[in-house]
């Protein structure tokens, strides 16, 4: 909170609209901590149903473009290049941006492998699959490449989860592993040049080859290198002089517009974020919170009745938790406005 008024970042407005991003969502963890297991359940469901209701709007912009009304919002946006894959805009569906959507959708598609998994009855489980394979489809269609590797992260946790003994569990990563180190391996990643033959025509293409691309060749990327070299500088030459932070607002767009001293490179990292606006102690505060509402997770989970409803509750929360912390690191997953709220809610249920 002290933050909003660090002299550093340029002034009141844009602490204040830090606090918009940052502070605002954690309400939700007061709100978490009031709630009962038959409400976290609705609200999981839920998510799954807006994410593919909204994911059919995306499909219908790559299909058809976007809206007069939203081109010129597109257009009269400042800051929007991350919109641009290649020569097309990538699809937005209902959201702010393609990184809100991919991680709605990531959290969404995780929670119905979880119900999948939890159900004991043929009809049920298959329904909760084909909607989890429903919003895996649509997350390729985003473009976010992050998002693909958190839903991959949070399939294998809810695989080791699932298993009686550790032995077990090692089986079946291994088990997954090996056809995914298989494709890895055998299947080509597509180029820059496949990607850009693609026109406005051929959207949805043109974001599977970015997706595909980042997916199975990561390091060969260059928003990783380009991420790797702002880390290092914002390690070895703002962190050091600034170990307290800049302010809660010296990230956002307010320091951008307001603060013209402060140029600052991207960052698409919240873990970074805290770390320059409110200095290392908070961020690893934070971190500490997500690794204790995980290890939380993971002990209610054990404790509760094999095969119960509370016992499915506890999977998919312990299962979310990595996913966030993932995200975290290599997003702003707790900036985002849909998704924002879902972490801190499910935080303050666990604890």
């Amino acid at each position: 909170f002290l933050e909003i008024f660090n002299p550093l970042q340029g002034g009141l407005t844009v602490g204040f609209s830090g606090a918009l991003f940052m502070l605002v969502p954690v309400v939700w963890f007061y709100f978490g901590q009031t709630i009962k297991p038959g409400f976290t359940e609705t609200a999981l469901r839920v998510i799954v149903v807006l994410g593919i209701i909204t994911s059919l709007y995306g499909v219908y912009q790559l299909a058809f473009g976007f809206p007069s009304f939203e081109q010129y919002w597109i257009d009269n946006t400042e800051f929007y290049d991350s919109i641009s894959v290649g020569n097309i805009k990538r699809a937005l569906a209902t959201y702010s941006s393609a990184e809100e959507w991919g991680r709605y959708i990531e959290v969404g598609a995780i929670i119905a492998f979880g119900f999948a998994a939890g159900r004991a009855n043929l009809a049920p489980r298959a329904g909760w699959f084909l909607a989890g394979a429903t919003l895996t489809f649509m997350l390729l269609l985003t473009g976010q490449r992050t998002a693909m590797f958190g839903l991959i992260l949070g399939c294998l946790v809810m695989l080791l989860l699932g298993a009686r003994t550790w032995r077990a569990g090692v089986g079946r990563i291994l088990l997954v592993l090996a056809p995914a180190l298989l494709v890895v391996v055998l299947v080509k990643a597509p180029t820059d040049d496949d990607m850009l033959s693609h026109g406005e025509n051929d959207r949805a293409r043109a974001v599977i080859s970015h997706t595909a691309r980042g997916t199975l060749r990561p390091t060969e990327e260059g928003s990783l290198q380009e991420r790797i070299k702002n880390w290092t500088w914002f390690a070895t030459d703002l962190v050091p002089h600034r170990p307290f932070g800049i302010g809660l607002g010296g990230t956002s767009l307010g320091a951008w517009r307001w603060n013209n001293e402060m140029d600052l490179p991207p960052i698409d990292s919240y873990f970074i974020s805290t770390v320059v606006t409110c200095g290392l102690p908070t961020a690893l505060l934070f971190m500490w919170i997500l690794v204790r509402a995980t290890r939380m997770s993971w002990r209610s989970f054990r404790l509760a009745e094999p095969g119960s409803s509370e016992a499915c509750i506890w999977r998919i929360a312990a299962t979310l938790l990595p996913v966030l912390i993932l995200n975290s690191l290599f997003g702003n997953t707790f900036t985002l406005y849909s998704v924002a709220p879902v972490g801190w809610l499910l935080i303050g249920w666990i604890s």
